[in-house]
């Protein structure tokens, strides 16, 4: 999928309303992938059902496009070629909030790591 200019400058305009000054900066410079994107570094086959199961989950922090949604890079861990799992436990975390009140609570770092039972969890 071509993100259209239109789309871009939609989610600019969007970003800028709900990002403070200095995350939308850091916005500027954050890649956006499509579910094709995520596929392909994931090695899922077409037509990746999963990452829109993911994102119906809770599992992947999606950014509302016309038509479609844009997927921030960082949340892939290209080495291993998986979705972070910290990324993962955030954005299960804070399911209830938009996606952009989550991409702002993740550039704030507002959360907490705990560890119980060998389990990472986030709070």
């Amino acid at each position: 999928m071509m993100v259209s200019s239109k789309s871009i400058a939609t989610i600019r305009r969007t970003a800028k309303e709900c990002l403070s000054d200095s995350h939308f900066e850091r916005f500027l410079h954050e890649e956006l992938l499509t579910a094709l994107e995520v596929g392909e570094l994931l090695d899922i086959p077409p037509p990746f059902r999963a990452v829109r199961r993911w994102r119906g989950d809770g599992h992947v922090l999606a950014l509302p496009v016309a038509r479609g949604f844009l997927y921030p890079a960082f949340q892939i861990d290209h080495e291993r070629r998986r979705l972070d799992p910290l990324v993962v436990a955030f954005v299960k975390a804070r399911r209830d909030h938009s996606a952009w009140t989550q991409l702002a609570l993740w550039y704030e770092r507002k959360f907490e790591l705990s560890t119980s039972a060998g389990r990472t969890s986030i709070t």
